[in-house]
C-alpha cells in the first residue's frame, strides 16, 4: 500500500519528478501522466496542483532557481570572508558557470524562453543572477578594486555571458567534455580580473 502523503509533500514529489523527466526527455517529449506515474500518484493529484503542464514546468523551473540559489548562497558563505568583492564575484560566476552548464540544469536555460515566454525567463533571469552580481561590483567599487560604473548594464552583461556560455557549453559537449567547461571557466575568470583597477 502507498504511503499518504500530506498535500504539500505530494507536490514537492510531482515537482521533483517533473524537474528530472523535463530534464531528460525535455518539454514536449515529458506527458502528464509519466509525471504522475513517477511521483508515485495518478494524474487526478497532478491536476489538483497544477492547471496544465505549462505550470507543472513553471514549477519545476522555479524549484531549479531556489537549488541554484541555494547552492551559490552556500558557495559565498564556505568562501569565506578573507575574499575580496571581486574575488568572491569570480568565485560565484566560476561556480554558476559550472552550474549551468550541467545538461540537468541547462535543458532548462535553453527551453524556458520558448515555454513560459521571455519576459518570463528574463525576470526569473534578473531575481536568480542579478542581485549577487551588482551587490559584488558596487563593493568592488567602493573599495577601488574596480573603476566606478553604472552597475546593472555590466551585471546584465556579466549574467548573460555566464547563461550563454553555460549553454553553449551542454549543447556542444552533451555534457561530457570537462575540458570545454575548464576554457569557458578560465576565459570568464580572465574577463572578470580585466576589470581590477591597475
Amino acid at each position: 500500500m502507498a504511503k499518504r502523503l500530506k498535500a504539500d509533500e505530494r507536490r514537492q514529489e510531482i515537482v521533483r519528478a517533473a524537474r528530472k523527466l523535463f530534464a531528460q526527455n525535455g518539454y514536449e517529449a515529458t506527458r502528464v501522466e509519466e509525471i504522475a506515474e513517477a511521483a508515485g500518484c495518478t494524474t487526478g493529484p497532478v491536476y489538483h496542483f497544477f492547471g496544465t503542464k505549462r505550470e507543472i514546468y513553471a514549477a519545476a523551473v522555479r524549484a531549479g532557481i531556489r537549488d541554484a540559489a541555494a547552492g551559490l548562497a552556500k558557495v559565498r558563505e564556505q568562501a569565506g570572508d578573507g575574499r575580496s568583492a571581486l574575488d568572491l564575484l569570480i568565485h560565484s560566476c566560476d561556480h554558476l558557470l559550472g552550474r549551468l552548464s550541467d545538461k540537468r540544469v541547462a535543458s532548462f536555460t535553453l527551453e524556458a524562453p520558448r515555454v513560459l515566454g521571455i519576459d518570463h525567463h528574463r525576470e526569473t533571469f534578473n531575481k536568480a543572477l542579478l542581485p549577487f552580481i551588482e551587490s559584488d561590483l558596487r563593493t568592488a567599487m567602493r573599495d577601488g578594486e574596480i573603476e566606478s560604473e553604472p552597475t546593472a548594464p555590466l551585471a546584465v552583461i556579466i549574467g548573460g555571458a555566464i547563461v550563454y556560455g553555460a549553454n553553449h557549453i551542454a549543447l556542444v559537449t552533451r555534457g561530457k567534455s570537462k575540458q570545454e567547461l575548464e576554457r569557458f571557466r578560465e576565459a570568464l575568470t580572465r574577463l572578470l580580473e580585466r576589470l581590477r583597477s591597475a
